[in-house]
């Protein structure tokens, strides 16, 4: 007897393995996953321009229309912030914060011709545009809530305007393939009922995406929250974010998914390096010390020579 709803996962016609280089962007869910494939020894760039939560903000940090003119920088606390980028991405005046946000730039947009895995998590729908300018934001940074008007995006032009960017992003790299996700966490603040219309637009959106292009695919993490976890035992304290366990079981099911055998050998075996590192005595013999260090090194060798076998 079934005793819950088991998600359909589809069969991928790539595979990630550790001689890529993948790039990791969106909502905090997408460092969730990010940060479980470094563990598992994969190279992988985690949101460059901190977390960005709405599809707008998320495409303009990966494309040429990121404005890093001064009349989008604020100062918050004793340190200027761009409202195109979350507050970890900051300078100590706005020349500064501008130079940083450039490099940062460049450094992506050469990520995105050499990575062979693009993952996207889109967070929501709503978004606020900086009535000043009437450009939508990334993270309001604080300033006073008059400034913004709060809105939901309108998934027509998104559509269109990811269409573009992704069709750049071939160009430039042929072989690039794109993981869309859309974040299990809620953005209940404003009522839950706001939350289903925003991930009700994201899931058209992505839906169109994948439709229309071979390149780009779909992973059902808020799917397996929702229905195959459906229960607040895999929800943080707050009821609003996955659970570490949550968390795991996802990434499981994304690793089953999308690796070869030989990939999660390889994973569960850097695992346990990292675990033999970070490994401590209390009082250990030199003896115990040396066995120990070689123990590490043994593993280490291990993971090369299957590497590149």
């Amino acid at each position: 007897m079934k005793l819950n709803t088991e998600v359909d996962i589809p069969e991928y016609v790539f595979e990630i393995n550790h001689h890529q280089k993948l790039l990791s962007v969106g909502s905090c869910f997408s460092e969730n996953i990010g940060s479980k494939l470094a563990e598992d020894g994969i190279s992988i760039k985690i949101n460059p321009f901190g977390i960005l939560f709405n599809p707008c903000s998320i495409r303009n940090s990966l494309s040429n229309e990121f404005d890093f003119s001064e009349q989008h920088v604020v100062k918050k606390g004793n340190q200027y912030v761009h409202l195109d980028a979350h507050s970890i991405i900051n300078g100590s005046t706005p020349d500064e914060l501008i130079t940083n946000l450039k490099h940062l730039h460049k450094a992506t947009s050469e990520s995105l011709n050499e990575v062979q895995q693009l993952i996207i998590t889109f967070g929501t729908a709503w978004v606020f545009k900086r009535i000043e300018t009437g450009r939508i934001v990334a993270n309001c940074h604080k300033q006073h809530g008059n400034e913004f008007e709060k809105q939901l995006m309108d998934v027509n032009q998104e559509l269109n305007d990811w269409r573009k960017l992704i069709n750049q992003m071939l160009v430039n790299n042929p072989s690039l393939k794109i993981i869309l996700t859309v974040s299990p966490v809620r953005h209940s603040k404003n009522g839950l009922w706001q939350n289903n219309v925003s991930k009700g637009l994201l899931h058209q959106l992505v839906h169109q995406l994948v439709k229309e292009f071979e390149a780009v695919n779909y992973f059902p993490a808020y799917e397996i929250v929702m229905d195959e976890l459906r229960d607040y035992r895999f929800f943080d304290r707050d009821m609003l974010h996955p659970s570490e366990i949550a968390i795991s079981y996802i990434y499981n099911k994304f690793s089953s998914a999308l690796f070869s055998q030989k990939t999660q050998e390889l994973s569960k075996l850097q695992r346990k390096i990292k675990s033999a590192k970070e490994h401590r005595f209390m009082q250990p013999s030199t003896e115990e010390i040396a066995r120990h260090e070689q123990y590490v090194l043994n593993l280490e060798k291990e993971f090369k020579a299957k590497l590149n076998a």
